[in-house]
């Protein structure tokens, strides 16, 4: 179906309509209806204000069309697009959007596409990925295993520009790191999607396990924690490769990895994103730790659970329970990837299931603080040092 859209002349979308049984053209408000005034070819009507909507934004109740999962690729492929609206015609095209009034502004999407064969450097293609994947994750859909699938064309097409490439579940390997820092928004988060709701099963680590929940996922930027490197990536392909459907997928990470044992008091408490005051949550360095005078303290300041109704509500089972039984705290692992700010680290909340062998269960920021540190140009060093204080470890995400 890419082909189709993406070879047609123009796309006609009856975007505010709410499904197949109403028509292209809106029903006519009496206020926009022209009335003949006394004096010959003279007609006014009722002046209303002109919504600039951008099409891009969501949810949006005067575009029901646009919420749909499919309609996401058909939109950035079709080199043209009318949208029928309730008050206006809307004429999209690759230079930017034109509504019937003559207003012209640039869309989300325009500088997004075409996708040509050269100019894209690396940045620029995973902030594509990035914007697609949290525009996908917004969309609804009947069928949940219809996800990969419905952006399956845009894989396809974005193939192109990484042949060397290898699509793993919405991810990509030769950016693969930068692409497990994906967090759910907390405004839709739901409770894990109860098992079976899916015929296909996607690794935890991939954000389509948790768009199962109906959760808006979003992606930081910045940079990488030094000496975080891919050791290898294994798995089964059972479909297209565009499809990106794997099974048995397996990533080895060298990285720093951080014990946490997590209060059970904390993980109980009903808060999809929960921030603590600045240090108040403290992770003590390993045991074996040199104990340098001045050491930079690495604090929690924010967790959020990929399904956190399965972590609090006390009910036993599913893959990823952190029941505790009496004890007063659950064992957790935080992996650091990313920096986005100077003196704080994003991090994947991991669960260790086998020794060795861990699943994704979260996201965390945590922040790095010496007393004897406050100019600027000395917060990467304090970052780094305060992650020596734990050696590279060798770990398996499943």
């Amino acid at each position: 179906m890419g082909h189709i859209y993406q070879n047609g002349y123009v796309t006609i979308a009856a975007t505010h309509a709410r499904d197949g049984t109403v028509g292209l053209h809106a029903e006519a408000r009496p206020s926009s209806e022209a009335r003949a005034l006394p004096s010959k070819h003279l007609y006014v009507r009722q002046n209303w204000d002109v919504i600039h909507r951008n099409l891009s934004s969501y949810p949006d109740p005067g575009c029901p069309l646009l919420s749909r999962g499919w309609t996401l690729q058909e939109r950035l492929l079709s080199p043209r697009v009318v949208h029928f609206l309730d008050r206006k015609v809307v004429w999209e095209c690759q230079h930017g959007m034109k509504q019937a009034d003559r207003t012209t502004f640039e869309d989300h999407w325009s500088k997004l596409l075409p996708i040509k064969h050269h100019g894209w450097s690396e940045v620029d293609l995973i902030e594509l990925w990035h914007d697609i994947v949290v525009e996908c994750s917004q969309k609804d859909l009947t069928f949940e295993d219809d996800r990969l699938p419905s952006i399956a064309a845009l894989a396809q097409r974005i193939l192109l520009l990484r042949p060397d490439d290898e699509y793993l579940a919405g991810l990509w390997k030769s950016t693969l790191l930068q692409d497990l820092v994906w967090h759910c928004g907390p405004s839709r988060m739901k409770a894990a999607a109860p098992e079976g709701l899916t015929k296909w099963n996607p690794p935890s680590w991939s954000w389509v396990a948790v768009v199962a929940g109906s959760s808006f996922v979003g992606y930081p930027l910045g940079e990488l924690i030094a000496g975080t490197t891919v050791i290898s990536v294994t798995y089964v392909q059972t479909g297209p490769a565009h499809l990106g459907q794997i099974t048995d997928a397996k990533i080895v990470i060298q990285a720093h990895l951080l014990l946490f044992d997590l209060p059970t008091s904390l993980r109980r408490y009903p808060l999809v994103d929960h921030v603590f005051p600045p240090g108040s949550i403290e992770i003590p360095p390993p045991s074996n730790a040199e104990k340098n005078q001045g050491s930079p303290t690495v604090c929690l300041c924010v967790w959020r659970f990929d399904h956190p109704g399965s972590y609090y509500s006390g009910a036993a089972g599913g893959a990823d329970s952190l029941e505790a039984g009496d004890q007063s705290t659950t064992r957790l692992y935080l992996l650091p990837l990313l920096r986005p700010y100077s003196t704080s680290v994003n991090c994947l909340i991991l669960r260790e299931v086998s020794p060795g062998i861990f699943r994704r269960i979260g996201f965390a920021e945590i922040e790095c603080r010496a007393r004897e540190i406050d100019k600027a140009y000395m917060k990467k060093e304090l970052i780094e040092r305060a992650l020596s204080q734990w050696p590279l470890t060798r770990v398996e995400l499943v």
